[in-house]
């Protein structure tokens, strides 16, 4: 079984069902559905290696192991499966001449190690904002309470005498039943806040408390109830309360609204999109994409939304996702000038703005634009994260790994950004098992990321493990990308070339030696 796939997993959820994996028990809604114990492994096999087909030998082996199982018993036990989860075939997919794969999507609940430390205090208030809970009956409005709640987390950061932990390890800690203390350890945080929020047609409530960790005792908490075009204000507010409340200085310059003119009907094209942006996935970007150009269509002078679709452009490039990789890169830095040009004062846009030019080979502007953005905003994690991407392609490791561990401490959790930048500097740096252990963190890695876990892999010798990572990159690449130049070691070279932060032509021949030995022909 893939390990960096299943260690730590507590509990899958998909549909209306969710696995507990230490309890062996599969619930629909509120109801334990009682499931032979066969049936249960395979069913977790298949989740936990959703991103392909699983064959009918593996399933076998994994299953029923050191036990021979006829293939009929393996299509009655996928049957039992498929009906202690109410499934016609839409979740558990056959593969014809190959076997099955599990396409519904899931939310991984994860363990975290009892004998983790307890992080060391900031030396300057610290917070965490936790994912505000959307109580609204509609479960598709998810990314407008997550919008809301980036938005606060945004407004808290511009605060420089606050420490605030980043989005991604916040959100980690969705619907776990943990007490708040407890949280507060696990992110090294003095401070929590948490609310709810429910959306009526043109009205929003919002519940809000800010809580004092050690003790529990809770500070300050509201109810907001307005109409929705005084969304930005409300968030504002939040944000200069806590500020505070919790003895931040909130400094006579009010944090400038990046979204001061946006419609409502464009903000929520933005919050959607980015939400879609940072899965780094083909198919997300594109409808992000589509949902940005709405968003400037509909407001011309929204910023946001502007550097959003310039970063998807970016993204669609360097990716091999673009039929036309030139025209989106020259898009994406016409787009990003533009976002600039309307507001100057947001550090997203600088840090998505300065990647672009890394990609367009403006090394030095692009610095420029990265330290503009630390500097109007410190606790900016893709900031951080990006900036040591590229530090470590211009060769600057040790200043790369000052920037990662940063990030890390802003992010202990951090999805995709953070393990898959680190893997990439780590692999540059030789350290291959840094790399690998920062591969395995990742649920659900980009295809990006596969081929520097493939060359970590084989560098330490774990050559079944770097072929299958090989093998899964080609495979996703061939199908997302509509100019795949094939699978032979001088194609994916010159691919590479492109993709990968490696300026030191000797990275870049260390990564394809690496590759060579993980099979690649």
């Amino acid at each position: 079984m893939n390990e960096h796939r299943t260690t730590g997993v507590r509990e899958y959820r998909f549909g209306d069902c969710s696995m507990d994996m230490q309890a062996r028990e599969l619930r629909r809604g509120d109801t334990v559905v009682a499931t032979e114990p066969k049936a249960f492994d395979l069913l977790a096999y298949l989740i936990a290696n959703r991103d392909r087909a699983v064959d009918k030998t593996e399933l076998q082996d994994e299953v029923w192991t050191g036990t021979i199982v006829t293939e009929s018993a393996l299509t009655r036990c996928v049957m039992k499966a498929r009906r202690a989860i109410g499934d016609s075939q839409d979740a558990i997919k056959t593969v014809r001449g190959h076997g099955y794969r599990f396409a519904g999507d899931v939310d991984e609940i994860r363990d975290r190690p009892a004998s983790h430390p307890a992080l060391q205090l900031p030396d300057k208030p610290s917070v965490a904002v936790l994912p505000f809970i959307n109580l609204g009956d509609d479960s598709s409005q998810d990314y407008f309470s997550d919008g809301i709640t980036e938005d606060i987390i945004t407004e808290l950061s511009r605060f420089r005498s606050i420490f605030v932990i980043a989005r991604h390890s916040s959100f980690s800690f969705r619907g776990q039943s943990m007490r708040t203390r407890e949280i507060a350890r696990e992110l090294g945080v003095q401070y929590v806040v948490d609310g709810s929020v429910q959306r009526f047609a043109n009205r929003v409530r919002i519940n809000v408390r800010l809580v004092e960790a050690a003790s529990e005792a809770q500070l300050w908490s509201e109810r907001f109830d307005r109409e929705l075009e005084d969304i930005l204000l409300v968030q504002d507010e939040v944000a200069a309360t806590v500020a505070a409340t919790i003895g931040g200085r909130v400094e006579a310059r009010r944090s400038r609204r990046r979204f001061d003119s946006i419609g409502l009907e464009s903000y929520d094209y933005v919050l959607r999109a980015q939400a879609l942006y940072y899965q780094v996935d083909k198919a997300a970007n594109d409808e992000a994409m589509a949902l940005l150009e709405k968003a400037v269509e509909i407001d011309p002078d929204n910023a946001r939304a502007m550097i959003l679709l310039a970063a998807c452009h970016s993204m669609a490039s360097w990716s091999f996702w673009a039929q036309d990789d030139e025209g989106s890169r020259r898009m994406a830095l016409e787009l990003g000038q533009q976002s600039l040009a309307l507001d100057n004062t947001d550090s997203l846009a600088h840090a998505l703005f300065a990647e672009i030019l890394f990609d367009c080979e403006q090394a030095e502007l692009a610095e420029y634009h990265f330290l503009r953005a630390l500097s109007l905003n410190p606790n900016d994690i893709a900031a951080r994260a990006l900036y040591a991407a590229k530090l470590s392609a211009m060769g600057r490791r040790e200043d790369a790994l000052e920037q990662i561990q940063i990030a890390e401490r802003l992010d202990p959790f951090g999805l995709h950004w953070i393990p898959w930048i680190k893997s990439t500097v780590m692999f540059a740096a030789r350290h291959y098992e840094e790399a690998a252990v920062a591969f395995e963190t990742m649920a659900v890695p980009p295809n990006e990321a596969r081929y520097i876990a493939a060359a970590a892999y084989a560098q330490l010798g774990r050559l079944d493990e770097a072929a299958n990572e090989l093998r899964l990159f080609q495979e996703n690449a061939r199908q997302d990308m509509p100019n795949y130049p094939g699978d032979s070691a001088r194609d994916m070279r010159r691919m590479l070339e492109r993709m990968v932060d490696f300026d030191d032509a000797a990275d870049l021949d260390h990564l394809m030696e690496s590759l060579e030995i993980a099979g690649l022909r």
